[in-house]
């Protein structure tokens, strides 16, 4: 092997530059891909749910006051509470400013907005009884096309087992105060009314408890099947690309540098007895010190760089535009900054470090292997060294 010494205060080139010798103090942090959970796909619903209440609000507030001009056209301006609607267009315009100014808690603001109205729509259904023959008629056709409104709302608010339960018990409340202000055998016309209004709210329902079913079915789908494919690709364990992972990153840096004639180096990180910290310490100790190095590599690195995780404690640095002398350099501080980095229980780690550049007539598996055996012959000088590639 022909050793390489060269000095760190010689290499003053800014690795910051993608199209420069890569030599430079590291100018950002890898961001390392979450697995997705069942908290970040509510996370992802409540954030669309704030949108569409934002989006859709100021236009049911606009609807609230047509339909009180078409309540009054209509004869029926005078029931019990018709002034409210008025202040509920108003509430609707305020709450859709509060949910883009403020990041208030959804189910709150939900629980009292959907419980108001209901209310409000239970009283005025209770008064449109009061009315003619005709006027009742024009309310129950009104009602038929306000209430899949606020049902939809209900199943957007709320789980669907949730959202169909209240709904069922408002269904029953309509029902309840429907047959208690008229006789069906007294107003056969109002009677058979009366059953196409509470059919057509039946059917609304059970059609959108169904698409709910559906969508919520689709969502645990969607999330198995976006953990799958973090799985295939990234380490659970430390957030970093796995090994396949790496591997498609690498093929695409490979011909990337084959393509356009541009420097490319890769960088083989092995923990020093790591074993000897799981049999000292136990294993979630030394899954500890994994996810910390990881973040260490990762800390230490561009934007342009990479790192995952090779297996067991090994990991591998893939730096586009960093030529066999910058990656020795980058190897040196990666392992410098480890020495100095303090872990709980374990003290201290070290590393030993196999560094190797693309070649023409390189493959993938022909670059790694020669930043493998260079890591090889880094344990076997002792371990918590660099090495670099023969040739």
């Amino acid at each position: 092997m022909v050793p390489i010494q060269w000095e760190v205060e010689e290499l003053t080139s800014d690795r910051s530059d993608p199209e420069t010798p890569l030599l430079g103090p590291a100018s950002s942090q890898q961001s390392f891909a979450p697995a997705p959970t069942a908290d970040s796909i509510d996370e992802h619903f409540d954030s669309f749910k704030r949108l569409v209440y934002s989006i859709t609000l100021p236009f049911i507030g606009l609807g609230v006051l047509i339909l009180m001009v078409a309540y009054e056209a209509m004869g029926l301006g005078h029931q019990v509470l018709q002034p409210l609607l008025l202040v509920l267009a108003a509430g609707f315009g305020f709450l859709s400013i509060l949910l883009r100014l403020v990041r208030v808690k959804l189910w709150p603001f939900e629980a009292v907005t959907l419980t108001a109205v209901a209310g409000l729509l239970l009283v005025k259904f209770y008064g449109v009884f009061d009315l003619g023959p005709d006027q009742l008629e024009a309310g129950l056709l009104a009602g038929s096309l306000i209430l899949p409104v606020f049902y939809t709302f209900f199943f957007l608010a709320l789980p669907g087992s949730y959202a169909l339960s209240a709904l069922v018990a408002f269904y029953l409340s309509l029902v309840l105060t429907g047959l208690a202000r008229i006789s069906p055998f007294g107003e056969p016309k109002l009677a058979v009314e009366l059953v196409i209004f509470y059919t057509w709210n039946a059917i609304t329902i059970v059609v959108l408890h169904f698409f709910s079913r559906f969508k919520e079915h689709y969502v645990e789908a969607r999330m198995r099947a976006d953990q799958m494919a973090y799985l295939a690709f990234n380490d659970y364990l430390t957030g970093l690309p796995n090994r396949r992972g790496i591997e498609r990153i690498l093929r695409d840096e490979v011909e990337r540098a084959r393509r356009y004639g541009r420097p490319l180096s890769v960088v083989m990180v092995d923990l020093d007895h790591l074993k000897r910290v799981n049999d000292t310490f136990g294993h979630d100790a030394g899954d500890r010190v994994l996810q910390e190095v990881a973040r260490l590599l990762a800390r230490e690195l561009r934007r342009t760089d990479r790192v995952g995780r090779w297996g067991g404690e090994e990991f591998i640095v893939v730096a586009p535009e960093t030529d066999r002398r910058a990656a020795w350099v980058l190897a040196q501080r990666l392992k410098e900054t480890l020495e100095r980095q303090p872990f709980d229980q374990v003290s201290t780690i070290t590393a030993s470090y196999g560094v190797a550049s693309f070649r023409p007539d390189d493959t993938v598996q022909s670059l790694i292997k020669r930043a493998d055996e260079a890591l090889y012959r880094a344990k076997v000088a002792g371990r918590n060294r660099v090495e670099v590639e023969v040739g």
